[in-house]
């Protein structure tokens, strides 16, 4: 805990100020969105000075923050008032995981459960001759909408070096305010005094700072190395010590360690810290430079901090936390379209500059990406850009079609780079299977912390959006609500997963061209590597790709995968369905592994139905219960001419197979529109 002296004080001049505009430049002619956000007041001249009592706060817990306000030269008469407001991260205020209500009576305990805010109460005082009245703007857990709280003189006055304590929580009982259980620093809370009756108050500066200190006991320590490696080239193995939130323990430092490794093939790392084993993922070290290499990221983030350091240097706690704790190759912040954010244009310039200070080839790429929140009809969508410069459209785009395509290329035409949608928890948030476009949805986000969109037990399960003809590779992400990109502690119904991209090399150009390519798979979080080939006429083929067979093709098409897990593997399946079919998809090959081996191989001859288009993934389960899925792939089968009709002769190699879906399957005619594979 730090005891601050004054911070400012005096008469004292400000820079100029203009409210901030918005720039419907790229609106297509929609309306505005009816959430409209107020100016904030301007700096000037301001008389007293404003300090924090403490400005670290242990994360998860019930504080006081304490502003201690003294009273300058011209005094505070009835009427006047000071006003203290609630910090925001990145869109939201601080009611995400506490909010305050004037009855001290309805205050509740310290809720464990990330989603579900506890109440608190707030109070002040005065060491001169006056009465408060304290007002604050929002009793309740509303998140995007400004939080202010307003210390009014109403009796009496104030005179100069008065003070007036003000307490954000109270102490006393369970009346404290909740801190986020995600460490931040230099978090700004703004103070502004309001005095004869002026509409708009005048900012205290400097501009106040507090801190969310991580826990210093170690829950979980990670072992990460790259996925891919060089024969006798040094890798960085990187071991984190993570406290149960996920932040990096206070205290502790990452811990970095050069490994040489002098055989090809598939290797890991283990190393004994305080008596416990920490085994790494897998690594696959390679004789030959690879054409592409695994690359891990998470794709869906919001919210968290970012701030300009006394050096003027920009520092994004989002991207470091994912970079330089979790070791990730990739991430994005997906900010909510105009204007459901507080200060959404402000928080869009952030998020570029983000973008251009994180962004470095080979090292991190932090890409430009948005939500799009369309209604169950609709679903969720993000869009990413290849570049770091993006218009944030306006949140009533009216439909996937009809407005987020189209203002999609409209952008992409002015900028002169590629951008792409991914609809994500589509049994959970709503889903669109109707409309396709290949090209601009690619890819759709099968697993984050909403749960298993592949669960076929759920409505809108991306499954039956494969029926519906839809050519979607997988991805997982987090869909953290607290900048912790990559958090797999961390969860809503479920912990957050992670996407893997097989690139050819780590910039946002290739990565965006691998997602368009569908060259992705999923996990619940954990970094399996998984390979997967179908050799087909003396062609080979992988997750993502769509051919033709050929009539007089001999045999059928033979599969053969290996999976590096961070456990023992359980369970191996190979999924099917198809374009049109009904019900729901069978498992056409099973290996049943029960935790026999880390690095598994498994191969089957795939039963096909002629005139159908088959899809085809593998699903594979360790012994911890962490999951991975490939991406689809589709193969078109010819029709066999009625008189040479007798039977396919198809079979399989695995442990057991479904039977062959009956060829009575109709193909129902589906609704598309717009693009489609060109094969």
């Amino acid at each position: 805990m730090i005891l601050l002296t004054a911070i400012a004080g005096g008469l004292v001049s400000a820079s100029s100020w203009a409210a901030p505009g918005h720039d419907h430049d790229h609106d297509h002619g929609v309306e505005p969105f009816e959430k409209e956000q107020p100016p904030h007041p301007p700096p000037g001249l301001f008389q007293g000075w404003a300090e924090l009592v403490e400005t670290d706060f242990a994360v998860q817990s019930k504080v006081s923050v304490q502003v201690r306000y003294t009273v300058g030269e011209s005094g505070m008469a009835a009427g006047d008032f000071v006003r203290v407001e609630e910090p925001i991260f990145h869109g939201i205020r601080w009611a995400k995981w506490g909010y305050l209500m004037d009855d001290p009576g309805l205050c509740t305990p310290l809720s464990e459960n990330q989603e579900v805010p506890s109440m608190g109460s707030y109070g002040a005082t005065t060491t001169g001759n006056a009465t408060l009245e304290l007002e604050h703007s929002l009793n309740n857990a509303e998140i995007h909408d400004y939080g202010v709280l307003d210390v009014r003189v109403v009796e009496g006055g104030l005179e100069e070096g008065d003070l007036v304590e003000i307490s954000l929580g109270i102490e006393e009982g369970d009346c404290g305010w909740q801190t986020a259980h995600r460490a931040f620093e230099h978090i700004e809370m703004r103070v502004f005094e309001h005095f004869d009756g002026v509409e708009k108050g005048v900012l205290l500066e400097p501009t106040l700072r507090l801190n969310f200190i991580a826990e210093s006991e170690v829950y979980e320590w990670e072992a990460i190395l790259p996925s891919d490696g060089m024969l006798g080239e040094a890798v960085l193995l990187r071991l984190a010590p993570l406290d149960r939130h996920g932040n990096l323990a206070e205290g502790r430092s990452i811990v970095f360690d050069e490994r040489v490794f002098n055989d090809p093939g598939v290797h890991r790392v283990s190393v004994d810290i305080d008596g416990v084993e920490v085994r790494s993922n897998p690594i696959r070290i390679h004789t030959d430079v690879p054409s592409v290499r695994v690359f891990w990221g998470d794709l869906h983030v919001h919210h968290g901090h970012s701030f300009e350091d006394p050096d003027g240097e920009w520092v994004d706690l989002n991207h470091e936390y994912g970079r330089d704790v979790r070791g990730l190759d990739f991430g994005a912040e997906t900010v909510k379209g105009m204007y459901l954010e507080l200060d959404s244009d402000a928080l869009w310039e952030r998020i570029e500059r983000s973008c251009e200070t994180y962004s470095v080839d080979e090292d991190y790429i932090a890409l430009r990406a948005f939500e799009w929140m369309g209604g169950f009809e609709e679903g969720h969508n993000n869009v990413y850009f290849e570049g770091c410069e993006a218009p944030l459209p306006n949140q009533a785009l009216p439909g996937i079609d009809q407005g987020l395509w189209p203002y999609m290329e409209s952008a992409m035409a002015e900028l002169g780079v590629k951008a792409i949608s991914i609809p994500h928890a589509t049994s959970f948030t709503g889903h669109n299977w109707k409309v396709r476009d290949d090209v601009l949805r690619p890819i759709a986000e099968v697993y984050s912390s909403w749960g298993n969109s592949m669960d076929e037990s759920l409505l809108g399960n991306v499954a039956i959006g494969l029926r519906h003809g839809q050519r979607m590779g997988f991805i997982a992400a987090s869909d953290n609500h607290e900048g912790f990109i990559g958090n797999t502690l961390q969860g809503k119904n479920v912990l957050g997963g992670l996407g893997a991209i097989r690139a050819t090399e780590l910039s946002s150009r290739a990565l965006i061209e691998a997602m368009e390519n569908r060259s992705t798979y999923a996990t619940t979080g954990k970094r399996i590597l998984m390979s997967v080939v179908v050799e087909d006429d003396s062609e080979n083929y992988g997750p993502g790709d769509e051919w033709d067979r050929l009539l007089d093709v001999d045999g059928m098409p033979r599969l053969t995968a290996e999976i590096n897990g961070t456990d023992g593997i359980d369970l191996v399946r190979l999924m099917h369905t198809g374009v049109g079919f009904f019900g729901e998809s069978d498992v056409q090959a099973e290996w049943a592994f029960e935790g026999s081996c880390d690095d598994c191989y498994v191969e089957a001859e795939l039963a096909l139905n002629p005139g159908a288009t088959d899809v085809f993934w593998l699903h594979a389960v360790q012994s911890d219960g962490e999951e991975v899925w490939s991406s689809p792939f589709w193969i078109r089968s010819p029709k066999i001419p009625d008189e040479e009709t007798g039977g396919c002769e198809c079979s399989t190699t695995s442990l057991s197979s479904a039977p062959l879906l009956s060829g009575a399957l109709v193909l129902f005619g589906l609704f598309f529109s717009r693009r489609q594979s060109p094969t």
